[in-house]
């Protein structure tokens, strides 16, 4: 063959050799713009229409309120306890650093994780709730009590915890009930492998499409959820008919 032959050949080989990995990648990047792209491009479409007209009302309404600022603020703070709670997370390292653990830790998609999240975000409206019961309580009790020789742990148990009772059964029940309805921190904490009803629910749902046993599960759930506020309303109850008597 000739030294043109030769050149013509290579230059024919070189745009086949480009249209190959083109026409491989082609069906992955027509998968991605129908089913990723355009999705996206669609909910951003929807999103930017109020009524017809094209309009910013509605991230406007998220903007200005704070009930959306507050679901943001929990999806910020659980990725927030997923950095810190990974195996080279600070928690792992800190443990490491002091001793108390002999190789790196994982709290990350464990319910140990799940349950410190959850009690570091519904703390404080436990706090919020005692703080005004333990204000109404009288101090001059409790001194009394250790005037007639209580020591200060019984005087606690005896005057200020008994009184404070309504406060503790209240601010518990605000708790489970926050607790059991959680979905965002145990979805993206505990992940598949620390399930709680919420996100067995989303699943049965939403992947599995198995609606009749989700029903059956948001059916039990209810039930629970139920029973549990008419013993607390009941200890309520009794609570106030004892101070009535007394």
């Amino acid at each position: 063959m000739t030294a043109a032959g030769v050149m013509t050949a290579g230059k024919g080989a070189a745009p086949s050799r480009i249209f190959v990995p083109v026409l491989i990648f082609a069906p992955c990047l027509l998968v991605y713009l129908v089913f990723f792209v355009w999705p996206q491009l669609s909910l951003l479409a929807v999103s930017a229409f109020d009524r017809g007209q094209v309009s910013a009302a509605h991230y406007i309404r998220f903007f200005s309120d704070e009930y959306y600022w507050e679901l943001l603020g929990a999806v910020v703070r659980s990725f927030g306890w997923m950095v810190l709670f990974f195996r080279d997370g600070v928690v792992s390292n800190l443990l490491l650093a002091l001793g108390l653990i002999d190789q790196p830790m994982q709290l990350m998609y464990t319910l140990t994780g799940v349950i410190i999240a959850l009690a570091q975000v519904l703390l404080p409206l436990m706090v919020l709730t005692l703080h005004g019961v333990f204000k109404s309580i009288d101090p001059d009790l409790e001194h009394a009590a250790m005037s007639l020789g209580a020591p200060p742990w019984l005087a606690l148990w005896l005057v200020t915890l008994r009184l404070a009772r309504g406060g503790i059964i209240a601010g518990s029940l605000l708790v489970f009930s926050l607790a059991i309805s959680a979905f965002a921190t145990p979805a993206l904490v505990g992940g598949a492998r620390a399930n709680v009803m919420a996100t067995t629910i989303y699943e049965q749902t939403i992947e599995l499409l198995d609606w009749p046993f989700a029903s059956a599960l948001s059916a039990i759930l209810l039930v629970f959820v139920l029973v549990i506020s008419l013993l607390y309303a009941k200890a309520l109850d009794r609570r106030s008919a004892g101070e009535a008597a007394s």
